[in-house]
């Protein structure tokens, strides 16, 4: 209840934001959500925000994940929230020089049917030109499933004209678990359906590519999936 608290204020104090609803569809999955699909068919809608208020920015998305899971499930919800607190914004002085943008707090948890992941640490946002957004954190992490480890986390976003407008963003974990490392990225491009007709500013369509790797564990294994993807915009 605290952290629905904090998320509705501050979310309502926000300075900027941006709000989309996505439906994407995968048909070649093999584990997922700690479970697995045998026929690789998901579908999954995800409710996605992210805002800017005084002292830093809200991150948070849910995802429905909707399959024929080898456990008997026919679905699963997952959500992450990801706070960020700029020194810039909290000290009132200016922490940038070169590429680096400003320092921050940050922040993440991590819920899902059965899991549970929190996270506190600290991370730069960069300024490269033709970057909107870039940005690095470095956690202490634990879970519900193995000891106190870390995480690293990069996010992206950019845009760019080619005929159309054209948005390629992201973001890839790197973190350890008991006897081995994970890495998950999920890289996106998407169009901007509105060179078709000026109504559809709105909506986007195009690709996520799912990338899931578990090394030095006795059940490592990869996973790539590609996602066709729709996404609403307001």
């Amino acid at each position: 209840m605290n952290l629905l608290f904090f998320v509705v204020t501050s979310a309502g104090a926000e300075a900027f934001s941006t709000t989309n609803v996505q439906y994407l569809y995968g048909n070649s999955f093999g584990e997922i959500a700690g479970d697995s699909i045998s026929d690789g068919r998901m579908d999954t809608i995800t409710f996605e925000h992210f805002g800017t208020w005084a002292y830093g920015s809200n991150f948070y998305f849910i995802d429905l994940m909707s399959a024929h899971f080898d456990s008997g499930k026919n679905s699963t919800l997952y959500m992450e929230y990801d706070p960020a607190f700029s020194l810039s914004k909290i000290s009132g002085k200016e922490l940038s020089w070169g590429i680096v943008k400003d320092i921050r707090l940050s922040a993440q948890i991590n819920q899902g049917d059965d899991f549970r992941a929190l996270m506190a640490g600290g991370g730069i946002e960069f300024d490269i030109p033709g970057m909107q957004l870039l940005s690095l954190d470095l956690y202490s992490r634990k879970d519900n499933f193995n000891k106190q480890t870390f995480q690293a986390t990069a996010v992206w976003y950019t845009d760019f004209r080619w005929g159309a407008k054209w948005i390629f963003e992201g973001f890839l974990d790197f973190y350890g678990v008991d006897g081995g490392r994970v890495l998950l990225t999920q890289p996106r491009l998407t169009v901007d359906l509105s060179f078709i007709d000026s109504h559809l500013t709105s909506l986007q369509a195009g690709v996520e590519l799912y990338v899931y790797g578990n090394y030095g564990t006795p059940r490592s294994f990869t996973e790539s999936v590609p996602q066709l993807m729709a996404t609403w915009v307001w």
